[in-house]
């Protein structure tokens, strides 16, 4: 395994990472916990020490099921997770008010059983918040008290990523980029390289489908997300991609 500095953060991270969204269940259809315990447990046996994660998936499910693996393991795992997504009342739901993001954290904390998150995101902040700048006082305030060591954004937009490095605070930026959106590199990725923000690719193979696992949308669980987003043209066009 290869690792990383990731930014100014000094974190030594895989490559690699775990994303932790589909063991939470429900976006990509049923899941077997035991079977995504395992694949937890031999990604760090491989030497894969970064896991990403979110309060989102699964409605929690995700971080709970990770708290299994930390209870052993915690020395081995640079964790990250996120907020921001009001999934108690709607999925999709945001809400980046400073209080409501202090108590989401401290509910990661309890699911996952830790004292410490070493870095934590807000989930698709919009511009707007992220101007106003009250949510990243309330993270310096969190890693003041110990509760996270570094803060981030995951973002969708590559143009919501360059506000996110103009206003100076995040350590991190979680975006989109694969083969098939490679926008970041012309002006985000510069950007970042010169303040020294940590880059995590999001969505690296498209959701799986550029795994070259799928061949067309029957092979998608009836549940699955994706049998509503990629029709069986663009699923095509994106295994020839």
């Amino acid at each position: 395994m290869q690792y990383r500095t990731l930014g100014r953060t000094g974190l030594r991270v895989s490559e690699i990472g775990f994303g932790a969204m589909t063991i939470g269940g429900e976006v990509f259809g049923a899941t077997d916990d035991q079977e995504s315990l395992r694949a937890l447990h031999r990604a760090l046996d491989l030497g894969m020490n970064f896991i990403d994660t979110a309060d989102a998936y699964g409605r929690g499910h995700s971080e709970e099921l990770l708290a299994q693996v930390l209870k052993t393991r915690r020395h081995e795992v640079i964790l990250a997770t996120k907020g921001g997504n009001q999934f108690t009342v709607r999925q999709g739901l945001r809400n980046f008010d400073p209080d409501y993001i202090t108590s989401a954290l401290e509910a990661s904390l309890k699911r996952l059983q830790i004292e410490t998150i070493d870095l934590y995101q807000l989930h698709n902040p919009s511009q707007e918040v992220m101007r106003r700048g009250e949510i990243f006082e309330r993270l310096d305030r969190c890693k003041r008290e110990g509760k996270i060591r570094f803060y981030g954004v995951s973002l969708e937009k590559t143009e919501d990523g360059i506000v996110a490095i103009e206003t100076g605070k995040p350590d991190t930026l979680q975006v989109v980029y694969n083969i098939l959106h490679q926008d970041p590199e012309e002006q985000l990725f510069p950007l970042a390289q010169r303040e020294n923000i940590g880059i995590l690719a999001r969505v690296p193979l498209e959701r799986g489908v550029l795994s070259g696992r799928f061949k067309n949308t029957a092979e998608f669980a009836q549940q699955d997300w994706r049998r509503g987003v990629f029709s069986e043209e663009g699923l095509a066009q994106t295994q020839a991609a």
